[in-house]
């Protein structure tokens, strides 16, 4: 016969089990798991390739620009702007001074422009001859001078959106005053009006985590896409009203948003900020015609992290992408397979698009939803070399 448990016994059991419930409790409010997916995502084509752009040594590209010469117009993480003629080479072209990573935006293929942040820079590239003309940067409302994403419009003015940098965060001061999504700027860099909804912003870092995003343009119409809510929005340059919004399809339910400020008594400016986050798009571009390419996250995971500075540290990282190309009314038109760890796309008016990857690499297929390249410069598993 077994002999009876004592009381002691059993009671430390139950004891145990009960910490051990605790401490379930506790790891799973503390390791949040994965999103709620809501809807299936589409199935994924595959793109046609058409070159690969390998990375400069010591460096990787930043910015691409298809031209509508057919050239490619680059920039690398270190300044350096490049130029690929008849697919053969990589030709330094000049360098942006401060060693700064610009992006490039082109929407015809003939205007160029270069931005970069944290050290601001606001620029237009001509090639023939190559220079690089500095516009000044304005101080925002908020107090700063930030460079966002830029597209060019009509008669030489741009538009930059200074406050939806998609990884720069952008904090809001203690009663910041009102501020708008986008500055419409004349040739020579002199504000002209602000377009885009008010962000009535509180203190840290929320307005910004809800507008990051992409601009573009559809002839004089001003196309901004927010990446945390998906949100596609068209604007009027010349007046603030709004032409409509239009929510892109939602695959998977969001996190609340969470941010952290650790700030540290021994320095007067500065601090860590951190944004959690599960936005609905990881990266996006407007291409010719107002099209919009994004790229689009299927859901995420949980990924813990040590940092003593924060509660609950970590990331959410995506658990599948893909690309989808959306007309400027917000229609899906197809989705496509990307390369793991894409960090941007763009598309050029000759049917080409380019893939940069987070190791710097640019790889370079046919447009979807474009008529087929009729650059010779590009030819199916080309190798162009960067130096």
């Amino acid at each position: 016969m077994r002999a009876p448990k004592s009381l002691a016994t059993t009671a430390t059991q139950k004891m145990i089990r009960l910490s051990m419930s605790l401490l379930i409790l506790v790891i799973a409010s503390c390791h949040p798991g994965i999103t709620k997916i809501i809807a299936a995502p589409p199935r994924l084509a595959k793109l046609v390739p058409l070159a690969e752009i390998a990375a400069p040594k010591l460096s990787g590209f930043s910015g691409v620009a298809g031209l509508a010469s057919c050239d490619i117009l680059l920039a690398d993480r270190s300044g350096r702007i490049f130029s690929s003629r008849n697919g053969s080479d990589v030709l330094l072209l000049g360098t942006v001074p401060g060693e700064r990573a610009p992006e490039l935006e082109t929407v015809n293929g003939l205007d160029v422009i270069a931005w970069a942040d944290p050290q601001p820079l606001l620029a237009r590239i001509t090639l023939d001859p190559f220079g690089i003309d500095s516009l000044p940067v304005l101080r925002h409302p908020w107090g700063e001078r930030w460079v966002g994403p830029v597209v060019p419009l009509e008669h030489g003015r741009l538009a930059m959106a200074p406050i939806a940098h998609p990884y720069r965060f952008r904090p809001a001061p203690n009663h910041a005053p009102q501020a708008r999504l986008a500055d419409v700027l004349d040739a020579e860099g002199s504000l002209l009006t602000t377009v885009g909804p008010a962000l009535h912003a509180v203190a840290g870092y929320r307005a910004w985590a809800q507008v990051k995003g992409a601009i573009g343009r559809q002839g004089d119409t001003l196309l901004s896409v927010a990446f945390e809510d998906g949100l596609l929005y068209r604007y009027p340059v010349s007046v603030n009203s709004s032409l409509g919004k239009t929510f892109l399809p939602r695959y998977f339910k969001p996190v609340t948003l969470r941010e952290e400020v650790v700030r540290f008594p021994w320095i007067r400016f500065g601090e860590l900020a951190y944004v959690f986050s599960t936005p609905q798009i990881s990266q996006a571009s407007f291409g010719p015609n107002g099209t919009l390419y994004a790229i689009r996250n299927y859901g995420f995971s949980w990924q813990g992290r040590k940092n003593v500075y924060v509660r609950s540290a970590g990331a959410w990282t995506p658990t599948a992408q893909g690309l989808e190309v959306y007309t400027p009314y917000g229609r899906l038109i197809g989705a496509y397979e990307i390369p793991v760890r894409t960090r941007s796309v763009r598309a050029d008016v000759t049917g080409r698009l380019f893939l940069t990857l987070q190791s710097g690499g640019i790889e370079v297929y046919q447009d979807p939803t474009a008529r087929p390249t009729s650059c010779p410069s590009i030819h199916p598993a080309s190798r162009l070399i960067g130096r």
